[in-house]
Formats: structure tokens, C-alpha cells, sequence
């Protein structure tokens, strides 16, 4: 409880002064030797925690470790939408963090894969601080020379962009995390007691995230059904019971699309910063409310460690509650408002359109692309094209500008 709940929440708090710095100062990039110090802080502490004589005093230098670790993850994740297109941000995420996770892998086998509890593994740890921080000075290599670029907006925020776009979001990342959390106390879900590798098993973690920003940039809404997808896993270590080998498929299961789930609850909250200027600061705050659900999760987990089946009901309520949720936040972000519903009705009897070129129609209105609209229908843009032509056919127009024209005719007659 005193290590892993509250060592979650002290990250998230690390998140959060960084998310109110921007907010407080969005014109104000980090320096690199600001960086440097940050980087450097995170090394010292976890050295002193590792190091330290005593329990409470161990974990009071781990809390201040997990406070530098969030803010270095919000600033890693302000640069993530700054600076990547939204076409790309799922794979630059994905790939870098499924990298980070495969090279943690690779860095444990010396040893006798015992490399990452020796102490000589702060040598390697320093060296990749070093090299994060040249590689973040060449990020920002002449930003502080030019003007300042910003994409951020004073002022409040609505009542109604705050419900869309903070609250239905973060309070979905809260229970999408605490019950991927509290799942790997589920009987049979850690296979940490049958001498299963925890570095191993990021390797299969690492090829989910991977895969899971690829689909995210092709197809934000697939991502998001797979995220959900993702903890149906730990209720079905329920169902193999005491038999490894069907534990065993469901775990590297679970840790591939548990890839899904990390790179989603990112990339929602990149998406929302994009949305709205005045949302910009809000880039990290996908893995602030994430660290809120792990505590919650971690800590229902531990308190009912005891009673399975009091656990697994808790978590099947909450995994409910989080449908349910995710729902509302699909609607929200997902699919495309309505475009005066009783006027494309008409429009398509008159014309003789199906349901699906109604949806098509709607669409079109909107203002959305051929490969928007084959992300929010789930078809090929090859099919949204056949069925684009049936539409222009139909309603005898050549382009999309003529068969804009012809529905706002349609909409207000002379």
C-alpha cells in the first residue's frame, strides 16, 4: 500500500504540477538544463531509495522519485502533442515506450537476470539520462532563440467542454485503469508465483503497444474497442483455474492488448489537447488519471487480497460502470453530430438513398474526409468511394461541392 498505491498517486501528482505549469505558463518551454536537473533528480532519489538504511526513509525519497517520474512524463507526453501529428502519434508512442519496454527486457538478462536489482545498474541508468537529455536538447535545438509558438488560450473553460473533454474522459481512464489494476489480483491472473519473468512479459507488452499505435492511427475507434477489449483478460484467468498452460495463453494474451489500453489512454487525452487551444495543457493527462485508477485498483487488490470473490465482484462492477462510461465518451468523441436529422431524412426519400448512404450523406455534411468516414462506418475507404458514386449518381451531381448545393437547395428553397 505504502510503496505501490501511494508511489502511483505521487506520479500522478508529478503530472499534475507539470499540466498547472503549462496551464499557469504556456508560453514557457522547458529548458534543457532544466531537463537535465529533472532527469537528474529522478537518478539521485532513486539511488537514496535504494540505498537508504531505513523503510520510512526509503520511501520517503521513492515518493519524491515518483513526483520527478510524473514530471518527467508530462513533459515527454506535452512534446508527444506539440510536436507529432495526430496521423502519427499513436505509433511514435507505441513504438517508443514498446522499445523502452523491450530494452528493460534486454538490460535484466546480465546476471543471471538479475542485472536490474544490482546496484551497477545506476551506471546504465545515468548513461540513459545523459542520452535523454542530449536528445531532448536536439528537440528543442533554437526554440529558445525564436519566438515563441503557442497554441494555448487563457481564459476558463466551459462547463460543457469541462464535462466532454475532462471529466467523462478522465473519470473513464480512472476506471479503465483501476480494473486493468486490480484484475492482476485476480486467482490465476499473476503468474508471478510459477517463476514467470516481469521483464519477459513486457516483451509481449511491447509488441501490443506497438500494434496498438499502428490501428490507433488508422482508426482512433477501433483502438478505443480494444482498450475495453482488454480487460475481459483477467476475468478469464478465472476460467483456467489451476491449469498453467491455458494461464499462460491468457497472460501473454492479456499483456499484448494490455498495449491497446496504455496507448489509448494516452492518445485520448493528445486527441482532447487538440481539440481546443484551451484544452493544450491537458496533453499529460492521460496517464495522470490512469496513475489514479492503478492506485485504486492496486489498493482494492491488496485490501481484499484475502477474498477472491469478494474482489472479482468489486471489479465486475466497476468494469460495468466503465462500459458504461466508455460509451458515453464514444458518443463524444467518436461519432459525428447530426446534421438536421428530419432534412437528410427527407432528402434521402426523395432521392431514393439506403440507410448507408444516408450515413454517408451525413457525413459529407460534417465536413469529413473518405478515410474519416471509413473510421467512424468500420469500412474500407474503397466501399465509402462505391458508395459515394451511388450518391452522386443518384442525386445526378458530379462533385461533392454540386451535391452540397443541391442539399442546401434542398434545405431552403427560394
Amino acid at each position: 500500500m505504502l510503496s505501490e498505491v501511494v508511489g502511483y498517486l505521487f506520479q500522478a501528482l508529478g503530472i499534475a504540477f507539470f499540466a498547472l505549469f503549462k496551464r499557469r505558463s504556456p508560453s514557457q518551454p522547458v529548458r534543457t538544463d532544466q531537463f537535465a536537473i529533472i532527469s537528474g533528480s529522478g537518478l539521485l532519489l532513486s539511488l537514496l531509495a535504494s540505498l537508504s538504511p531505513s523503510a520510512p526513509v526509503s520511501l520517503v525519497f521513492g515518493y519524491g522519485m515518483n513526483i520527478v517520474f510524473g514530471l518527467i512524463a508530462g513533459i515527454y507526453l506535452t512534446i508527444l502533442a506539440e510536436r507529432a501529428s495526430a496521423k502519427h502519434a499513436g505509433l511514435i508512442f507505441g513504438a517508443g515506450y514498446g522499445i523502452g519496454s523491450i530494452l528493460s527486457y534486454v538490460l535484466s538478462l546480465p546476471g543471471e537476470s538479475n542485472f536490474l536489482t544490482n546496484p551497477y545498474v545506476f551506471i546504465v541508468y545515468a548513461l540513459i539520462c545523459i542520452l535523454t537529455v542530449l536528445v531532448f536538447s536536439r528537440i528543442h535545438k533554437g526554440d529558445n532563440d525564436a519566438p515563441v509558438q503557442t497554441r494555448y488560450a487563457d481564459g476558463d473553460v466551459s462547463s460543457e467542454t469541462m464535462l466532454k473533454y475532462i471529466l467523462l474522459p478522465g473519470l473513464t481512464v480512472i476506471l479503465l485503469s483501476c480494473v486493468k489494476s486490480g484484475g492482476f489480483y485476480f486467482p490465476a491472473a499473476d503468474l508471478g508465483d510459477h517463476n514467470v519473468s516481469l521483464e519477459l512479459s513486457r516483451s509481449f507488452y511491447a509488441a501490443g503497444l506497438i500494434a496498438a499505435g499502428i490501428l490507433n492511427d488508422r482508426r482512433r475507434s477501433a483502438g478505443a474497442v480494444l482498450c475495453v477489449a482488454a480487460l475481459v483478460f483477467p476475468f478469464c484467468s478465472i476460467i483456467a483455474g489451476n491449469n498453467i498452460g491455458i494461464s499462460y495463453m491468457i497472460w501473454i494474451a492479456g499483456y499484448i492488448f494490455f498495449g491497446f489500453y496504455s496507448v489509448y489512454r494516452i492518445i485520448l487525452f493528445t486527441d482532447i489537447s487538440k481539440k481546443d487551444v484551451s484544452l493544450a495543457w491537458l496533453s499529460s493527462a492521460g496517464l495522470m488519471f490512469g496513475r489514479i485508477g492503478d492506485a485504486a485498483g492496486a489498493a482494492s487488490g491488496i485490501l481484499l487480497g484475502d477474498k477472491p470473490i469478494a474482489l472479482i465482484t468489486l471489479m465486475a462492477v466497476m468494469f460495468v460502470l466503465c462500459i458504461f462510461m466508455f460509451f458515453q465518451l464514444y458518443h463524444v468523441m467518436y461519432m459525428p453530430a447530426k446534421v438536421e436529422p428530419d432534412y437528410i431524412i427527407q432528402f434521402a426519400s426523395q432521392y431514393g438513398l439506403s440507410q448507408r448512404e444516408s450515413d454517408l450523406m451525413r457525413l459529407i455534411l460534417g465536413g469529413n474526409t473518405n478515410k474519416e468516414i471509413a473510421e467512424k462506418l468500420f469500412i474500407s475507404e474503397n466501399t465509402v468511394k462505391f458508395h459515394v458514386r451511388n450518391l452522386l449518381r443518384k442525386t445526378d451531381c458530379k462533385k461533392r461541392n454540386e451535391l452540397l448545393s443541391l442539399f442546401d437547395s434542398f434545405r431552403s428553397p427560394q
